[in-house]
């Protein structure tokens, strides 16, 4: 198993009256990764603008390993579950490598 930091991008096209509660959930998950989890390094959130529905998220991870396991995370759970419902297209998901 390789132990290069990898990088997930998800974009997430959120219903504007699901916006606040996305976020909410995102900045949860986020906090708790940072907190609670050795192998997370960053988690970030990025709105295009001011109201706008398209949320980027970007977690840099030690290695894949440590993706993996925020994967199975009791924070992230209920945050991968309760998501889907508020998105008004296919969640954009990729984890690459880092830059060096």
């Amino acid at each position: 198993m390789s132990t290069s930091a990898v990088i997930m991008t998800q974009r997430y096209t959120v219903a504007s009256d699901a916006l606040d509660d996305f976020l909410a959930m995102a900045r949860h998950d986020a906090d708790e990764s940072l907190a609670f989890e050795i192998g997370c390094e960053q988690f970030e959130l990025d709105t295009a603008g001011d109201g706008d529905t398209v949320v980027t998220l970007t977690a840099r991870f030690t290695d894949r390993a440590a993706f993996e396991h925020h994967t199975h995370m009791p924070h992230y759970l209920p945050y991968r579950d309760g998501v889907n419902e508020m998105l008004t297209a296919p969640l954009e998901h990729h984890v690459e490598p880092a830059s060096a």
